[in-house]
């Protein structure tokens, strides 16, 4: 069906089986209909791929026993299909980043073997509301797995409590059911983390919410003494990644200068100075206009929003891992200031996620009209967050490592 021209009439299928899924039960049958979703999900017209993926996402989130929903999961074989998923939301948010840097003539300087996956990159990222869909199904499939497998845990932490043998049946299916749902969390999780990598904050920010839940249940399993899944620490890095591409501020954007200062928005120590005295103009020959001014303002206020969740995210993970979230932000901080060949006191500013403080300490340490002033103020960000969740033994005058990595 999905050949026909008329493809509008089965956006209009599809929307009724959204509204059906809400009070008709999963079966085998539902199952044997998945496969045509995710047919659909790769169709080139795009309201079709939208409305195939708010189905699925409504079969996953249907309320069930913990084992069913594992077993759906599993049954629906969406897996590979998610990592691949992964892949194409990368691609995507990689088209971004190369039309933002070539301009028009991106797609004539594109090689004949990758014109193809370019074109299709670049569609998809073309379409904002279609890439938040994706996101949402990926998140949606791993929380509801990563639920399922708590309460499933749950159930074999009472039959401990209760006194009863692994040996009974229920402990058993319990156990494989665990098993199943581990396994399905962690290429879930790994395709989730990909796409939160990406930088692209229409991906980025819905995957939060099951990141943040992720690192939690993490948190959790040390709290009771557990062992920590064998990829976790890989995950963990992965997480320090994204938050750093999703904290950053964006290429082109309202508060950078072309001339390589340190952005209109970003360049006064002030933030009660007037519109005629803050920043420079893109080519550096005069003041900034009025709507240059808001367009800087609003882009600041847009990325101290989503900055809330993502801090949190970065000190909670920290506190898992703090010896590879401070290796990771020294590589931000070193990689700054490596690129113009400084080094020197002046970062430690307790106020440093300010832009007004931001700008002075880097302009203090001559390396703010070489470098990128998203890598910058990112870099001096990240520490200052660090330094907030630190333990005390890294805050110790003499031997802290976070002491030791301010005073660069």
């Amino acid at each position: 069906m999905h050949h026909a021209v008329q493809h509008g009439a089965y956006v209009g299928v599809l929307a009724c089986c959204v509204r059906m899924c809400s009070y008709t039960s999963v079966s085998s049958g539902t199952c044997r209909f998945i496969p045509l979703l995710s047919q659909l999900m790769d169709w080139q017209h795009s309201s079709l791929r939208a409305a195939a993926t708010d189905v699925l996402i409504e079969v996953v989130s249907k309320r069930m026993e913990p084992t069913a929903k594992i077993n759906l999961v599993q049954q629906l074989n969406v897996v590979d299909a998610m990592e691949r998923l992964s892949s194409n939301l990368v691609a995507a948010a990689g088209a971004n980043k190369a039309a933002a840097a070539a301009g028009p003539c991106m797609k004539a300087n594109a090689s004949a073997a990758g014109t193809a996956a370019a074109a299709n990159a670049q569609a998809l990222h073309d379409d904002e509301e279609l890439l938040g869909k994706y996101a949402k199904l990926l998140a949606t499939l791993a929380g509801e797995v990563m639920d399922a497998l708590k309460r499933v845990e749950n159930v074999i932490i009472s039959f401990t409590v209760a006194g009863l043998g692994v040996d009974d049946e229920a402990g058993r299916d319990a156990g494989a059911a665990a098993q199943t749902a581990n396994r399905l969390l962690d290429s879930l999780t790994r395709a989730v983390l990909t796409a939160f990598c990406s930088g692209l904050d229409t991906i980025s920010m819905p995957l939060v919410p099951f990141i943040s839940a992720y690192v939690a249940r993490l948190r959790a399993l040390v709290k009771r003494g557990q062992q920590l899944p064998a990829a976790a620490q890989m995950h963990l890095q992965a997480v320090l990644q994204g938050v750093a591409a999703a904290t950053r501020y964006p290429d082109n954007g309202a508060n950078e200068a072309d001339d390589g200062s340190e952005g209109p928005g970003l360049g006064s120590s002030s933030t009660t100075a007037s519109s005629s005295t803050i920043g420079v103009t893109a080519n550096g020959s005069g003041r900034l206009s009025d709507a240059d001014l808001v367009a800087a303002r609003e882009e600041q206020y847009e990325v101290e929003e989503r900055r809330k969740e993502l801090l949190v995210l970065l000190k909670n993970a920290a506190k898992l891992a703090f010896r590879e979230a401070l290796n990771f932000v020294a590589g931000k901080l070193q990689a700054v200031l490596a690129a113009d060949g400084s080094s020197g006191n002046g970062l430690s500013n307790g106020s440093a996620t300010a832009a007004g403080a931001v700008a002075g300490a880097l302009k203090a340490n001559g390396i703010a009209g070489s470098v990128p002033f998203q890598d910058s103020e990112l870099a001096v960000t990240l520490v200052y967050e660090l330094g907030e969740g630190a333990p005390e033994e890294a805050l110790k005058p003499s031997s802290g490592t976070l002491v030791q990595l301010v005073l660069l």
